[in-house]
């Protein structure tokens, strides 16, 4: 397998933390952070014809940031987040679907889920949805999310609405937030992520290496072989008979240690504007779903970011947004990635 990838026109905004799916064959971004430090209820559609972003119209009811999304049918599911309160940051529960019908975009409230969720993993297979993980936002040093207490795992049927969310139980491995995830086959797929918590007022993380399918038929988990290190704030798309696993800050084990892989691109470069963006890994790897062993593909992304967002349309991968190392513009970027599949 290879990718090859090209950069396409920009996001209008820069962000990170948002929900991307691809809606009536086009690509769309929704919400998310943007520069400087909004929870934006906006979404941007991808015009392949005119090569450029436009609106999303109406928007989100409600903006927010850290939020997670997944292709639903031929819609994007929108999933929990966090929005600004006066008590502080706050985890959300709602859902929303957005579909286009004959050129016009609308939502669709779906039921909220039991737990409020920032930047949750999601499963999809026929008319479920999956729903796990994600956390609170940690309160003494901010940047990242709690996650101890969010041990269920929970499904909403959409042909059975009024029944809402349907608490599954605990999850037979420890809650995290950060996960790439990709849903194929009637199944899930969840790899890595981090577990936050505060500890005599401090702020602790521990990253994983762990992966999981959950079989919708059956309600079962099963655990699959480790990544061969550590992962978070990475994304995972479907192909196949395979899972793409991009991006995020990753840490390859080399010889029992755990060292970090990072990438540092220079936007701008030559003019005054020359600056680092980017310090998160540009690998990407290959999961076999029926061989369970990862592949290092010897392509590299053309930028390593973090809290990326991505989707796929046949054999064409789209990512867009992240976390960078550019503060000057909040740690966010515009950056449109397209990557073609070649087997």
């Amino acid at each position: 397998m290879r990718i090859t990838w090209k950069e396409g026109r920009g996001l209008p905004a820069y962000i990170k933390g948002g929900a991307m799916g691809i809606v009536d064959g086009a690509p769309v971004y929704a919400s998310g952070m943007t520069q400087p430090w909004r929870e934006t209820e906006q979404g941007w559609y991808w015009d392949e014809a005119r090569g450029d972003w436009f609106p999303v119209e109406p928007s989100l009811p409600l903006g927010r940031a850290y939020s997670q999304g997944v292709t639903l049918g031929d819609g994007l599911l929108v999933l929990g987040g966090r929005k600004a309160s006066q008590d502080g940051p706050a985890s959300l529960r709602d859902a929303w679907w957005l579909r286009r019908r004959q050129g016009v975009f609308s939502w669709t409230q779906l039921p909220d889920m039991n737990y409020p969720r920032a930047v949750p993993s999601i499963g999809v297979a026929g008319s479920q949805v999956l729903a796990f993980g994600g956390g609170e936002w940690e309160r003494s040093q901010g940047g990242a999310f709690t996650t101890r207490h969010l041990t269920h795992y929970e499904v909403l049927d959409l042909d059975e609405l009024d029944a809402g969310w349907c608490d599954k139980g605990t999850l037979p491995f420890d809650p995290l937030v950060g996960s790439a995830f990709a849903s194929l086959g009637g199944a899930t797929y969840v790899f890595g992520g981090y577990e936050c918590w505060t500890e005599e007022g401090k702020r602790q993380i521990r990253r994983h290496s762990a992966a999981w399918r959950y079989d919708f038929d059956t309600d079962t988990w099963a655990q699959l072989a480790d990544f061969q290190g550590t992962a978070s704030g990475w994304a995972a798309v479907p192909y196949n008979e395979t899972v793409l696993l991009l991006a995020g800050g990753i840490a390859l084990n080399v010889h029992g240690v755990d060292v970090p892989h990072q990438t540092y691109y220079v936007a701008d470069r030559g003019t005054w504007r020359t600056r680092l963006i980017g310090a998160y890994s540009d690998l990407m790897f290959v999961y076999d779903t029926e061989q369970d062993i990862y592949r290092l593909l010897d392509e590299r992304m053309p930028i390593g970011a973090n809290d990326i967002r991505c989707a796929i349309s046949g054999n064409t991968i789209y990512v867009a947004g992240g976390e960078t190392v550019d503060a000057a513009l909040s740690n966010t970027t515009n950056t449109f990635l397209i990557g073609a599949i070649e087997d």
